[in-house]
């Protein structure tokens, strides 16, 4: 109900770049691990990840309300 344009706008900004920052160290990770484990069970472990961050985010989703 406090939500001013400027202050959603900064919480966008926050949020892209909360999530691109998240998108660069889950490749770094990636990368690094890839170096001794096979590329099948690297994409499973990230798939795994992409899973559990899924189901958190419609956790939180289903808790934070809409902004009016």
């Amino acid at each position: 109900q406090n939500m001013d344009n400027l202050r959603a706008d900064r919480l966008m900004t926050d949020y892209f770049s909360i999530r691109m920052q998240d998108l660069v160290i889950k490749q770094q990770f990636a990368q690094k691990i890839n170096a001794f484990l096979p590329a099948k069970k690297v994409m499973r472990i990230t798939q795994i990840e992409n899973k559990l961050d899924t189901a958190i985010q419609m956790e939180l989703a289903a808790e934070i309300p809409l902004v009016k």
